[in-house]
This record gives structure tokens, sequence and C-alpha cells, in this order.
């Protein structure tokens, strides 16, 4: 071969060379420059990346679409690259206190961190819009003449599905109008099922596998409370969700039964927006579901007030402009205004 080419990339500026007959000669980019900075800025989709200077040009203010110093993440770990995206940052925003304590215990600071808890479109789940598709879907599912107590969820370990798989029977024996309705799939199902299943119960529980995001409120507006049985971390550090299926069942208006749990007996009220119950106890949640199937005016009573409450704080419309307020506040501090 009679010519070579190199390239080297590197951290802040990348070069082109190339040795024709043992003579090396550096090419120069487009503007003519022989360094060119390592920078890409990708204006929009479908749009044409810049690179190099004009790119450079516009990373201070077009932060998010531009890429550079890239070198200087690899071969780092995962933890590495996340505290130096975190110290970097002028705000955070997190979905729980837990995660909050967390990042200022790593050394950042409370100042620049929003705890905002997730929250969810009331107007899909609205239980007057999809009331007449709701009352289909309960037909076609057979739970017509039953008191249906709803559970959906991916199945984690966390969810606390088996601890309510353990109270159907003791439920069913004192009521048995009672229909356990879960909804989704993961992890635990297979657990759930066997437990189900040994205990005798599968004649009171219906399955139905993952469905589609969009039928979502179709489904829980086929049921008359919904369980939120949490557990907490095996090894005793604070519970750091933030159960988006907690803002659904509060915008479908329905009795709720759920753990006494950090963030989620932080958005509950105990007796005025549900009934919360010891996180893992089986017993207590066998009495909450029962004392709600025999009191449907107090399931009406504070299914009205979650929904209330979920509409005036947690939509996803106020949790946008929690976010944009906070970082206005951070900007306002840095400038020292």
């Amino acid at each position: 071969m009679n010519r070579i080419v190199g390239i080297d990339l590197g951290t802040t500026n990348s070069l082109v060379a190339t040795v024709d007959s043992g003579i090396p000669l550096v090419i120069a980019d487009a503007e003519g420059h022989r360094l060119t900075p390592s920078v890409v800025h990708v204006p929009g989709p479908g749009e044409t990346p810049v690179i190099g200077e004009k790119a450079n040009r516009v990373r201070v203010i077009k932060p998010a679409e531009t890429v550079y110093s890239v070198k200087r993440f690899m071969g780092r770990r995962g933890a590495e690259i996340e505290r130096a995206n975190l110290q970097a940052a002028d705000a955070i925003v997190v979905v729980s206190q837990a995660l909050k304590d967390e990042l200022v215990e790593r050394g950042l600071s409370a100042d620049k961190i929003l705890v905002n808890p997730n929250g969810v479109d009331a107007s899909r789940f609205d239980p007057d819009l999809i009331h007449d598709k709701s009352r289909k879907l309960r037909k076609t599912l057979g739970l017509e003449d039953k008191i249906v107590v709803g559970f959906i969820a991916t199945f984690g370990r966390w969810h606390g599905a088996e601890i309510l798989a353990r109270a159907i029977r003791p439920v069913i024996e004192k009521d048995p109008r009672i229909h356990f309705l879960f909804i989704g799939d993961g992890a635990t199902v297979a657990a759930v099922r066997n437990i189900v299943r040994d205990t005798h119960a599968t004649a009171a529980t219906t399955f139905t596998g993952m469905i589609h995001q969009k039928d979502g409120p179709l489904y829980l507006g086929a049921c008359d409370m919904f369980v939120c049985p949490h557990i907490p971390n095996p090894d005793g550090t604070p519970f750091f969700g933030s159960p988006i299926k907690l803002f659904e069942y509060m915008a479908m208006a329905r009795g709720i039964v759920a753990s006494r749990l950090d963030q989620i007996a932080q958005v509950l009220k105990h007796r005025t927006t549900a009934l919360l119950v010891t996180p893992g106890s089986v017993a207590e949640l066998v009495d909450g579901i029962l004392e709600l199937a025999a009191k449907p005016d107090e399931r009406t009573r504070l299914g009205s007030n979650a929904r209330q409450e979920v509409v005036a704080r947690y939509t996803w419309v106020g949790h946008t402009a929690r976010i944009l307020d906070h970082v206005r506040d951070v900007l306002r501090r840095n400038n020292g205004l």
C-alpha cells in the first residue's frame, strides 16, 4: 500500500492524517482546521448531525443535543458515570425522599434536588369516561355479580403480590362474593399462582396476563376496590419507590387498601383516602379488604376523596410544572438572582 490513513479520536480534539510515500500529512476539515473538536451536535430527529467547531459553538446553549468528552467515560464503571452526571447537573429530580436522602449522603447539594412523586393522566384514568366499556369487560370476565378486588403490576418482588395471594383464602371464607383480579405479568406470577392453587383459591381469582397499556383504565374500571400491598426492602433500606399504580388507583375513585410504607403512607391518608395496613401483614390486609367489601358507601367516600386529591396534587401536568419551577429556581440561585 502506498497510502496509510490514521485517525486519532481524542477526548478534546480529533484529527485525520495520511502517510503518502512516507510523508505524513494532517488533513484539514471542511473549515480548514487540521485539529477538529471532538463534538457532535444532533439538531433533531432526521436532521444531519453537525461535528467539529460548529458543534462546539452550540454545545453551551444546546447541551442536551450535543455530545462531547465521551472518551472520559470509556472503560469507567456505571457508578462513576452516574456520579459524574449528577455532579455536573444543575438540577436533579427524584421521585421519593429516600432517593434524595441517598444523593445527599453521596455529597450532592440538597438545594438542587427536587422530590417530585410520580403521577397520573386523570383524563385517561377517569371512571366516568370508561364506565360503559369497563362494565362490558366485567361481563366478559364473568365478574358481574362479584365484589372485585383489583391489583395491577409488573409483579416485582416489592409489590407484595404473594402477600395478597395468601390473603385470598381467608377473605373468601368470610365473604364468598369477593373475587381477585390480578392484572399484568412478571417475575413473581408463578409463585402467586402456586399460592392460589395450594390454598384452593383458584375459583376466586382471575389472572389477565400482560395487557396493553392503553387498556389499563378499562381493567381498573372493572374493579370495586384496589390493593397496594407493597413490602419493605429485604435489606432494611428505605422504600424508594413512587408506585404509579397508586396514583392510577386514586384517579379511578375506588376504595384502596394499601401498605403503610414510606411515600405510599405520605400520599394516602388513613380513613380519608384509603385504609392503611402494616406492610407484609396478611391478617391486616384481610381485615381491610373485608371491611371495604362490606361497606360500599365507605368505598365511595374514600374513592371520591382519593380522586380529588390526585387531581389536585398528582397529575403529570402538575408534575411537569414542578420540574420547570425547580429548574428556574436553581438557575436564579446559580446566577445570584
